[in-house]
């Protein structure tokens, strides 16, 4: 799906997370034989949130099945799933039916529901009103039969390379608002420990990575009251942040 617009969606959101609507610019399109998700952590009012640009090309993605898995072992999501509307009827089913199935075999093992969006980008290249509506109600009927284990947050078009203060902006935000809210609800809510440590780790522990011992010398050290210093406390807490996604524990034998 190169060119449908992931990667300007995502810089957009995380310029939306900490600034006033401005417009931005068109990010360059990812190079080709890209093999990854690009996470982008975001801290702001709304708390601390991750967003995974899935980056590259389709035939890679079956290996991001794995790191879905560990995000949403504890933890419902939301799915941004992009459609590019300049393309043609046949090509837009195929794109859906192939991200819908495979958000629907990521939440077949997750007992609280995640919520789907459909973005139609690139709106701005569609010739007349009626193929735009034309498409819309193609999508949203596909979407009415093909999204059975989540929730449906709606459908949106708008043009995901440059937004300003527009009705497509303000209903994107309202979307991730109202999905973040709705979850955040259905879930257990993680302590303020897990916050105040997970704070530590972003922004006061300045490495990659290192291990238990090291982290409790470096939170004696910082003589905070709010930090665990007791190591099977942390190891608690951090086996909380590692499977919402936000740190990788390992253990001795890994």
């Amino acid at each position: 799906d190169s060119g449908a617009g992931k990667t300007s969606l995502t810089e957009l959101i995380v310029h939306l997370a900490t600034h006033s609507f401005t417009a931005i610019k068109c990010v360059a399109d990812v190079q080709c034989l890209t093999a990854g998700i690009v996470p982008h952590h975001i801290q702001s009012e709304l708390g601390n949130f991750v967003v995974y640009d899935f980056a590259g090309q389709q035939e890679y993605y079956s290996s991001h099945a794995a790191v879905l898995e560990h995000v949403m072992q504890k933890s419902a999501v939301m799915f941004l799933c992009l459609v590019d509307l300049s393309k043609s009827n046949a090509s837009i089913c195929q794109s859906l039916h192939y991200w819908l199935s495979f958000i629907n075999n990521a939440c077949c093992s997750v007992a609280i529901r995640s919520h789907v969006a459909i973005i139609g980008s690139h709106s701005d290249l569609i010739e007349s009103s009626e193929e735009e509506k034309g498409k819309s109600s193609l999508i949203q009927a596909m979407a009415a039969r093909r999204i059975k284990q989540q929730e449906f947050a709606g459908y949106l078009s708008m043009d995901c390379r440059q937004l300003g203060d527009t009705d497509a902006s303000r209903g994107l935000v309202s979307m991730l608002t109202n999905s973040q809210s709705a979850i955040n609800t259905s879930q257990p809510v993680i302590s303020y420990y897990c916050h105040v440590l997970y704070a530590f780790l972003r922004t006061k522990l300045d490495v990659v990575g290192c291990s238990l011992q090291y982290l409790t010398s470096a939170i004696t050290k910082e003589n905070d009251s709010s930090l665990p210093n007791d190591q099977s406390v942390l190891t608690e807490f951090l086996t909380t942040l590692s499977d919402k996604g936000l740190i990788l524990l390992l253990n001795h034998s890994q």
